[in-house]
């Protein structure tokens, strides 16, 4: 019989515990149907395959058959079939209630499942390693999950909340005392006092919050609690008003907070970020304004944000209206992006606008030597009208090649012509050593083969073509273009491998010389 000594004890479990990964990574790609019959094939692939099934449930309905059969009646409320036994439970308990790191419960009639397991259930945890709960629905019933090891909540609030925040905040805090992320959708300003005070006293005392979103309306009347919290790094305000906002912040407020999300016009974000008493230590900004923004207004904020913020890592701007057009001649130059560039640390810029950017072949060069460590660089690919003619071709693409080694996903609103395209014994030298995503919008291509052609000594890695339209707008198919990019999508990979087995052998022929 062979024995395992001690020594080999590590290089055994390190080669199961790389045995499991790649068995798991493996199950995860495989449809629902299909993983359930890998659970036959032998222990290691079933705890596998159950872990993956059950580490996310998506509804309590599907949650509830892990314990008893359930059915719908004719008043479409789920029940169970029978009364729930401690038998259940057992199964349940080794089998599936400590797999469930995540929940999902959306507006369902699943209320009477939820009762049941509440009044039979053998603990107070169900599901004792839950981590993250989703919840659309009930309040009361929400509770019956909580515990203190969750420590991310998505709540959905119901239209007859206001009458339950004193509820709410008399439990919330004392049933999720770790949680770390917060997020309250569907949530207004209530008219009620005692309300807003009884929200502001549950997040008070969430100690460990690290990310909270909120609408704008509950935030300025909370703005005193929020920036005393001594964990939060990230802060989501969204409103889709066009009421601007008058943010109050006190000395030393959201020292911690490294990340910021706000649905609110560009002049209430420039009057926040150069407030006295603003953010310190933002490094990721994100910004969608409800408005036509003015380009004036976008060169207002990127100054404000230049100034307050020059070691700033990651920077979204946009304007997500497109009911009222703004007028043709507003439109952002270099001018307007050009106070950004000040932030040489960027390592993410996304700008959008209504119209085509108005930008030449020199000012794409200026953005690329000012930024040489941008790894993701978006500027409105695409514009919510094309009425503006594109300006960038196949220059500018080899200039940001040049000069920004680091470019993984690249954006640009681009029109490449016949008569741009560079004859083929004038190949570009250089080259994207790390782009993997380009997004081309609604770019316009005259010769699918040329270009592609073109890509493949330009783009050797290009994995992904992200096209069409990103806008909000409405009416806007973004078909046009779509079929030239679809031809070139399907044409590079067979070039790139000319390409990489040209390299390799003109790399064997250097190495026998």
């Amino acid at each position: 019989m062979t024995s395992m000594k001690v020594k080999d004890i590590p290089s055994a479990v390190s080669r199961f515990v790389d045995t499991t990964e790649l068995l798991e990574g493996m199950l995860k790609s495989l449809p629902p149907d299909d993983l359930r019959k890998t659970i036959t094939v032998s222990r290691q692939w079933s705890d596998v395959s159950l872990d993956v099934l059950w580490r996310e449930v998506h509804s309590v309905v599907a949650l509830c058959r892990g314990l008893a059969p359930v059915v719908r009646d004719q008043n479409a409320i789920w029940r169970f079939t029978r009364e729930l036994e401690q038998s259940d439970w057992d199964r349940f308990d080794s089998i599936y209630a400590s797999r469930i790191r995540t929940l999902h419960q959306k507006a369902v009639n699943g209320g009477q499942l939820v009762d049941q397991l509440a009044r039979t259930r053998p603990r107070y945890a169900i599901l004792p390693n839950l981590q993250s709960l989703h919840w659309n629905g009930s309040l009361v019933q929400c509770l019956t999950f909580m515990h203190p090891d969750v420590k991310k909540l998505v709540f959905t609030v119901p239209e007859n909340f206001s009458s339950q925040y004193l509820t709410f905040s008399q439990y919330f805090y004392t049933r999720l005392p770790n949680l770390q992320s917060l997020e309250l959708k569907n949530l207004t300003s209530s008219s009620n006092p005692n309300a807003q005070q009884a929200l502001g006293t549950t997040i008070e005392k969430l100690a460990q919050l690290r990310q909270l979103t909120l609408p704008c309306g509950l935030v300025d009347g909370l703005m005193n609690i929020l920036s005393n919290l001594p964990k939060l790094e990230a802060l989501s305000m969204t409103s889709r008003s066009n009421s601007d906002n008058n943010l109050p912040l006190s000395d030393g407020a959201f020292s911690s907070l490294s990340a910021i999300s706000l649905v609110i016009s560009f002049a209430a974000s420039t009057q926040l970020f150069n407030h006295p008493n603003h953010p310190p230590a933002l490094v990721r900004i994100r910004i969608e304004s409800p408005r036509a923004e003015s380009p004036a207004h976008m060169t207002q904020l990127l100054d404000a944000i230049a100034a307050s913020y020059p070691r700033l890592r990651q920077l979204h701007i946009s304007c997500l209206t497109s009911s009222a057009p703004p007028d043709i001649n507003e439109t952002v130059d270099i001018r307007t992006i050009r106070p950004i560039l000040k932030c040489p640390m960027l390592r993410s810029l996304e700008l959008a606008h209504y119209y085509p950017f108005r930008l030449l072949y020199v000012d794409v060069e200026e953005i690329a030597i000012s930024l040489p460590h941008i790894e993701t660089l978006v500027l409105n690919c695409s514009p919510a009208s094309k009425s503006l003619q594109d300006t960038l071709s196949f220059p500018a693409l080899i200039s940001l090649a040049a000069n920004c080694p680091k470019l993984e996903r690249l954006g640009l609103y681009l029109g490449l012509r016949d008569e741009d395209i560079p004859a083929s014994d004038q190949n570009p030298q250089v080259k994207f050593n790390n782009l993997r995503t380009l997004c081309t919008g609604f770019s316009s291509v005259s010769n699918p083969r040329s270009v592609a052609f073109f890509l493949s000594f330009l783009c050797p890695w290009l994995a992904d073509f992200v096209r069409g339209d990103s806008w909000m707008g409405e009416g806007r198919t973004g078909k046009d273009g779509m079929k030239e990019w679809d031809e070139i999508e399907s044409l590079l990979p067979f070039l790139s491998s000319v390409r990489a087995h040209e390299r390799a052998s003109v790399h064997r022929k250097l190495q026998g010389a």
